[in-house]
């Protein structure tokens, strides 16, 4: 099996820098509020987290390998289909295996959790069950699967608070809204090649209209976090300059979106942007700063935020331009 092939695998990158920043996020949330700090919990951390990023890699790699006749036929390139049966279940073996021991190691049996989102995996993509094209349950198994690893977080750290109950009720609906939008993005390849989602069951505008309601409930539930959040040294600070953002962008003043204003679709972004953008980066500071051991924990939301910052770079920097024309 050659490395340039296993680099090229979309697992890696969809696993590290785009999924990996909604379980660190409660983590890091979980870390601040329990305030247990040491060095056996740090340990604790990072062993949870590379057992979940882990988790991704394998959930990603089963799904891209079973998709991968239809994304050939979509030309989409995952690198899956450049292996293999024989090295994909190597791969794939290996890093559910690496996945699940990791847990083990950390959070003992509550590693079953991981494992039950990779059957919920498994259902949805295998071409058997292949929960995928069964409407609402395939939206609904993707999204329990997303959950998972809230739920090892939250099991294996015994943090039951209110506040921890709202955030896995808040990323629940908010998973939900994004698979359902990553399905209408997805609309017109999956009905030329067949593939029955719930948006091509239901219809593009049935599913939109859904979508924006979704998007409503996930900003009404973002509000009532925030209340909770405000405990954190400078939340309010932080919270007040997200919205001051959101209603200079809407209005104009800004133009950093780079779509035609919709709500509450547009707001939803901006709740992506605060929470799981913004919102990790100034925990893992605020975390770094006051228990300098937890500095590596900081290093690691650097790594999986990087491709988020050279994304706010770029709107930055095209801000800048637009300005500089103007004047």
């Amino acid at each position: 099996m050659r490395v340039r092939k296993l680099l090229k695998l979309r697992a890696w990158s969809f696993a590290f820098f785009k999924m990996m920043i909604y379980p660190l996020t409660f983590l890091l949330y979980s870390a601040w509020v329990q305030e247990t700090f040491s060095l056996e919990k740090l340990r604790e951390f990072l062993l949870l987290l590379l057992s979940i990023g882990l988790y991704f890699v394998g959930g990603t790699l089963l799904n891209d390998f079973c998709d991968r006749e239809y994304d050939l036929r979509t030309g989409k390139a995952t690198g899956v289909e450049s292996l293999s049966g024989v090295e994909v279940f190597l791969l794939l073996s290996t890093s559910i295996s690496s996945c699940l021991l990791l847990a083990w190691i950390a959070a003992g049996g509550w590693a079953l959790v991981l494992g039950m989102g990779l059957i919920f995996t498994a259902l949805y993509s295998h071409p058997t069950p292949r929960l995928k094209e069964r409407g609402s349950f395939g939206l609904l198994s993707n999204t329990l699967a997303e959950l998972s690893p809230f739920l090892l977080i939250q099991l294996s750290q015994g943090h039951f608070a209110l506040a921890s109950a709202f955030f896995l009720l808040f990323y629940f609906f908010f998973s939900l809204a994004g698979i359902l939008n990553h399905q209408l993005d997805d609309y017109a390849a999956d009905r030329e090649v067949g593939v029955k989602t719930f948006v091509v069951g239901v219809g593009y505008e049935r599913s939109l209209s859904l979508l924006k309601g979704l998007s409503a409930l996930t900003g009404f539930l973002f509000f009532l976090l925030s209340f909770f959040l405000f405990e954190l040294p400078y939340f309010s600070l932080f919270f007040f300059s997200l919205l001051l953002l959101y209603f200079l962008d809407r209005f104009g003043f800004l133009s950093l979106h780079r779509e035609p204003l919709r709500w509450p679709l547009y707001f939803v972004d901006f709740i992506y942007l605060g929470m799981f953008g913004l919102f990790p980066l100034y925990l893992s500071f605020v975390l770094a700063v006051s228990y300098p051991t937890y500095s590596l924990l900081l290093i690691f939301t650097l790594f999986c935020e990087c491709v988020f910052l050279r994304k706010v770079s770029d709107r930055v920097l095209n801000w800048v331009r637009k300005l500089e024309e103007r004047s």
